[in-house]
């Protein structure tokens, strides 16, 4: 992460992507007292590695927990994740439900992942960072959606002047 100066004081932009043509396409904004200006400074991306197989594997295990088919399909399945942790972590959740659960090779043949993959890719991106930022609270929590609004507002995630519309946004996320 570069500092850049602005007017005297120092400060720092983090934005998070999976898109490589996102993170060399970033362009900062400043508000002057003469105006906005734009500048096209040269900003390296920092690429995080994904998780590899033994870590992939050890995260997917301590997740779903009980009896893991050491046989080959569900490595297959963790494998698939691409080492993203998010992707794991719902892997091994989805799997370890106990009525109706889905078997290896019923996650297998319907390529589960491939399809929840095109699913999330179709949500808008504010659904994405609430689907997200959801993911963070452990399973069966209850969310206060307006205690998540709150949360929201707190890290950035509101940027709408007209706060009224940016929380009806927000609410439609859970509609």
């Amino acid at each position: 992460m570069q500092e850049r100066t602005i007017d005297g004081v120092k400060r720092a932009i983090l934005i998070t992507t999976r898109s490589k043509l996102m993170a060399n396409n970033i362009t900062t904004t400043t508000r002057r007292n003469t105006g906005i200006y734009a500048s096209f400074a040269s900003f390296k991306p920092h690429v995080l590695r994904g998780l590899n197989e033994n870590e992939s594997w050890s995260l997917f295990k301590s997740i779903r927990g009980g009896d893991v088919e050491e046989n080959g399909m569900e490595r297959k399945i963790v494998m698939d994740c691409g080492g993203v942790p998010f992707w794991i972590k719902f892997t091994a959740e989805f799997m370890k439900k106990p009525s109706g659960a889905a078997t290896t090779e019923d996650v297998l043949k319907k390529e589960f992942l491939k399809e929840l993959k095109l699913y999330y890719n179709k949500f808008p991106a504010l659904q994405k960072m609430c689907f997200a930022f959801c993911s963070l609270f452990p399973r069966n929590h209850l969310i206060d959606v307006e205690r998540l609004m709150h949360l929201w507002r707190a890290e950035g995630f509101v940027m709408d002047v007209d706060v009224p519309t940016a929380e009806a946004k927000l609410r439609g996320c859970f509609n």
